[in-house]
């Protein structure tokens, strides 16, 4: 080991052995915040070893800098599908790293050093979405580089778009410029910690209908007034949702029903008649109070009602029977009573056709990957044949390629189409803010203020990572029989994705994809992935004299 790096050794800060993993490439704003989040703690890694390398001048220290990244720390690529942004510490323990956390440690350096500098990062494609990220620093009146992927100092590969975030600037994380497409800031979906190869149809309708809700809510939370009382609706009809879930999971084994499922009956009956008696419609209590009372308050009223359901059991089974009976006439009881039916039956999700590895790796892709790239399989949502029909040529070339991708998915893990439709629905919801059905009606219609902007935003983040699906699906085709063609068609749609990401969702510039007539049909049409449907923005009812409108009006 050289001097230095003894020296390295007893003053570089010790690892935590904490890596940050984050599983959407380095394409996207979000990974670049992790980036710049990580660096705002990374300066005292170094604070004691970064005074070594100081040199007789400012270009001589640089140089240093990049000499001791490049002699002792291995440039290793993450592995395909994983992102891991580590801090300087833990990139010195490991002695590897790739050109992100190439960059955070020699931030930190350059920080104790006395330098201003930036991140550059940069796109080499055809498009502005960003694949690699190093170290630029303004030095009298010309920049330096300091990128050790490079062979040689002060050297730079030619790229096509870039983004520099000076560190003089970004420490609110406010310096991300609007040429980076915005993500909303949870577009993920979550199954719980949980194999879905193992979970129940049921089970699956019911994270679904979940999620939905709660991309609502955030849509509800940013209206102020009447915005803010449905988005306490909404959360009461997640409250319902979360103990359907709880109920389910307790009642069965690797998503099948147990010896317990009479039990589960009655216990989603109990909910479904709490719903339509109103003991979860606390909207109108809590509106317009503080946060703390009103977490408080949902507590308080989950813990009655589990102390309530503990008395619906033995001799009041046949009362509650026929309560059960009338709430399967409301939409809140016949959804749950489908639940029931099919965690009975046993019916999987997630058809067992991977291997354990392979479904985890799906489960991720399902989660994180799907949600974020659901744009681009907007015109799926066209469901209709007559409507279909209607479309102007260029949509309904889109929408056969969307739907010939969406067969792969569905082709490659064996779930289920409602269920893929329902987390596309949910992912286009919180990138897009509106229901899929309205976003094309008024995209075709004209009708949305800087609709260029807004689909083009959509098309860079969806187009990003509806190259990673690609790259997924390939995986799961390869090696297969008979595939071959199916493995050409994935190649040919991730190099038109990868062309013009920004036309992936709807070109607002072609003429040729739009249609007042396809707007003024298209909203009347019924979609798949719409059920359970969204609490309506126009309702102001609050009840039906028994305290359960709100919820029963939640669901088809």
């Amino acid at each position: 080991m050289s001097n230095i790096a003894n020296i390295a050794a007893t003053t570089i800060a010790a690892a935590r052995n904490k890596t940050v993993l984050r599983t959407p490439d380095g394409v996207t704003e979000d990974i670049i915040r992790e980036i710049l989040a990580t660096d705002k703690v990374s300066r005292k890694d170094t604070k004691d070893f970064a005074g070594h390398l100081v040199g007789n001048t400012p270009i001589q220290t640089l140089q240093n800098n990049w000499n001791f990244v490049k002699d002792n720390i291995k440039y290793v690529v993450d592995p395909s599908g994983d992102q891991y942004v580590k801090t300087p510490a833990r990139t010195w323990s490991d002695k590897f790293a790739d050109c992100k956390s190439y960059s955070i440690f020699l931030a930190s350096l350059l920080k104790n050093q006395g330098f201003e500098f930036s991140y550059r990062f940069a796109s080499y494609g055809s498009t502005p979405i960003y694949t690699h990220v190093y170290i630029v620093v303004p030095l009298n009146g010309r920049e330096i580089i300091i990128d050790d992927v490079m062979p040689t100092f002060n050297s730079e590969k030619a790229y096509n778009f870039k983004k520099d975030i000076p560190m003089t600037k970004i420490y609110n994380m406010s310096g991300i410029g609007a040429d980076l497409p915005k993500v909303t800031k949870k577009v993920d979906f979550n199954f719980g910690n949980k194999d879905i190869s193992e979970m129940s149809e049921g089970e699956m309708d019911l994270w679904i209908a979940r999620d939905r809700f709660i991309s609502k809510k955030a849509n509800f939370d940013k209206i102020k007034g009447i915005g803010s009382l449905q988005a306490e609706r909404a959360q009461d009809t997640i409250d319902m949702l979360e103990d359907a879930i709880e109920a389910v999971q307790k009642a069965t084994v690797n998503g099948i029903g147990a010896l317990t499922s009479p039990d589960l009956d009655e216990e989603l009956m109990t909910i479904a008649f709490h719903a339509i008696t109103g003991i979860y419609s606390i909207a109108n209590e809590i509106h317009g109070i503080g946060a703390t009372k009103k977490k408080a308050a949902r507590q308080k009223r989950k813990a009655d009602r589990k102390e309530i359901r503990k008395d619906f059991k033995g001799k009041d089974r046949a009362t509650k029977m026929a309560e059960w009976r009338k709430a399967n006439g409301t939409k809140t009881g016949k959804f749950l009573q489908k639940v029931a039916t099919k965690v009975k039956a046993g019916a999987k999700a997630f058809a067992k056709v991977l291997s354990a590895p392979l479904r985890l790796i799906s489960k991720g892709i399902l989660e994180t990957t799907l949600p974020k790239a659901a744009p681009a399989f907007l015109y799926l949502f066209v469901t209709d044949p007559n409507i279909i029909a209607k479309l102007p040529e260029a949509a309904r070339e889109k929408r056969k390629k969307q739907e010939k991708i969406f067969k792969f998915i569905v082709d490659g893990v064996g779930m289920k189409e409602n269920h893929l439709m329902g987390i596309l629905r949910n992912g286009i919801i919180k990138h897009m803010g509106d229901e899929p059905e309205k976003i094309i009606a008024k995209a075709m219609a004209g009708k949305v203020s800087g609709i260029g902007d807004i689909f083009d935003s959509a098309g860079k983040i969806a187009g990003g990572f509806l190259t990673k699906i690609f790259d997924w699906l390939k995986n799961l085709f390869k090696g297969k029989k008979n595939k071959q063609k199916e493995l050409d068609e994935i190649d040919q749609a991730k190099t038109e994705a990868e062309t013009n990401p920004a036309t992936v969702v709807f070109d607002a510039t072609n003429p040729d994809e739009k249609s007042t007539e396809v707007a003024a049909d298209i909203q009347t049409q019924k979609s798949m992935g719409n059920e359970p449907d969204p609490i309506e923005e126009g309702s102001t009812s609050t009840d039906d004299g028994a305290g359960g409108k709100s919820i029963w009006n939640s669901f088809k």
